[in-house]
C-alpha cells in the first residue's frame, strides 16, 4: 500500500521528576494524529519517526484507546529512530485512538492527539488487456460494495429529481414530493388480470458525484410494497439510467411512491440505513368503460 505523503510534526515536552530542566521527544508520522481530518486507514503503511533529547533510553510505542493498550507497536526501540507500521485490518473502526511513547524504564512519556482508524475506500485503477484483434481495450475494473462515510451519504443523487412512469403510449413525470393521478379504463390491455393493477414501467437516472467506485441496489416502493431491487454499479463520477417494470395497484386513496437504496453500509455504523432518493404520491384510478 502506498505511503501517504502529508507529514505532520508533534512536539511533546516532558519533565524528569526532581530535575529542573525539561526532557523532550520530537515525533513525526505520515498521517495526522489530531484534528478534524485525523484518520488512519486499515491496510495502509505509515512511517512513525521520533527523536529524543537529553536521554538515550530505549523506547516503547503502544496504540491506545479509551485509556487502555490496544496493541504494542514496538518495544526496546532506539531513543532516535523510525518504523513503518501497517494498520491491522482487525482493529475496530472508531475514534479515540492515540499513540503512546514512553521509555522502557518509564521515566518519560508522550501521547499524541486522538485520531480515527477506518476501513477506507481505495480508488481502483482500470486494467488494460490485449484482445484477439491486437487492439487495446479497457477491462472493467472490480467494483467494491458501497461503503459510505457519514459525510459521503449524498454522493449518489437522483438527477433529474423525478421519475417517468409509462403505460402503453402514455407517460407522466412525477417530481420530488409531487402528487399525481393516473386514470385508466378497466378494460385496458394494460390491466393485469391477476392483481387488477396497472402494468407500467418506471424510468429514472442516478448520478455519482464522487470519484469512487460503488455497487449497491435500489428499489421502488409503492404503497408499502418493495419491487425487485435493481443493481447499481458506478466506476467514478458519472450518470446511469434505469427502468423497472412493475404493477401499480389501484386504490381509493393516494399512496406513497419512493426510490430507496436497500443495502448501503455506513462505515462505523449501522448497515440497515436506507438513503431515500425520492418521495412522491401516486393514485391509480381505474374507471369502468
Amino acid at each position: 500500500m502506498k505511503n501517504q505523503k502529508a507529514w505532520v510534526s508533534v512536539l511533546g515536552l516532558f519533565f524528569l521528576a526532581g530535575l529542573a530542566w525539561g526532557q523532550s521527544i520530537h515525533f513525526t508520522a505520515s498521517a495526522p494524529t489530531s484534528g478534524a481530518n485525523a484518520r488512519w486507514c486499515k491496510g495502509n503503511t505509515y512511517t512513525i519517526s521520533w527523536t529524543s533529547e537529553g536521554h538515550n533510553e530505549p523506547i516503547l510505542i503502544d496504540l491506545h484507546r479509551s485509556g487502555g493498550v490496544v496493541l504494542v507497536i514496538g518495544s526496546n526501540l532506539p531513543s532516535n529512530g523510525s518504523l513503518n507500521w501497517i494498520v491491522p485490518g482487525s482493529l475496530a473502526s472508531a475514534d479515540g485512538y492515540y499513540l503512546n511513547f514512553r521509555t522502557m524504564a518509564g521515566h518519560y512519556g508522550f501521547a499524541t492527539g486522538p485520531f480515527r482508524i477506518d476501513s477506507c475506500l481505495q480508488q481502483t485503477t482500470p486494467q488494460l488487456k490485449i484482445n484477439p484483434n491486437l487492439e487495446l481495450s479497457r477491462e472493467q475494473p472490480p467494483v467494491q460494495a458501497m461503503v459510505f462515510e457519514q459525510f459521503e451519504q449524498g454522493a449518489i443523487q437522483l438527477d433529474p429529481a423525478s421519475l417517468t412512469i409509462r403505460w402503453g403510449t402514455h407517460s407522466i413525470q412525477v417530481g420530488r414530493n409531487e402528487t399525481k393521478t393516473i386514470s385508466i379504463d378497466e378494460d385496458s390491455d394494460l390491466i393485469d388480470p391477476t392483481t387488477h393493477g396497472l402494468r407500467a414501467t418506471v424510468a429514472f437516472t442516478l448520478r455519482n458525484t464522487m470519484p469512487k467506485n460503488f455497487r449497491f441496489h435500489v428499489a421502488l416502493r409503492y404503497g408499502g410494497h418493495f419491487y425487485a431491487p435493481l443493481e447499481v454499479m458506478f466506476v467514478g463520477i458519472g450518470s446511469k439510467s434505469f427502468t423497472q417494470d412493475l404493477v401499480l395497484y389501484p386504490g381509493n386513496q393516494t399512496l406513497p411512491l419512493s426510490l430507496e437504496a436497500t443495502d448501503i453500509l455506513i462505515d462505523g455504523g449501522s448497515n440497515d440505513v436506507r438513503p431515500n432518493y425520492f418521495n412522491a404520491s401516486l393514485r391509480v384510478h381505474i374507471y369502468p368503460n
